[in-house]
């Protein structure tokens, strides 16, 4: 469907990351949905740890480093 509507694909699964990434078609996860909000004044950052710790909660897995990484690059932007 991306493919067809010449759209991006929102997808945090790894499996079909890879395959939409294989095909050319760009991906959004919900770290990059959240980041977005972020910059564009959506959201502040606390709100933002809500977010994702109410994900985390109901089952949403996310590496520690993953989620290490991430949240230092948002501190490394100066939006923020």
């Amino acid at each position: 469907m991306a493919l067809e509507e010449e759209t991006d694909l929102i997808i945090d699964e790894k499996k079909g990351r890879k395959v939409a990434l294989s095909y050319g078609i760009d991906v959004l996860g919900l770290l990059g949905i959240l980041e977005i909000n972020l910059l564009k004044h959506k959201i502040n950052h606390t709100e933002l740890l809500y977010i994702l710790d109410e994900f985390k909660q109901a089952g949403y897995r996310l590496s520690s480093t993953l989620e290490k990484e991430f949240l230092q690059s948002l501190g490394e932007k100066s939006d923020i």
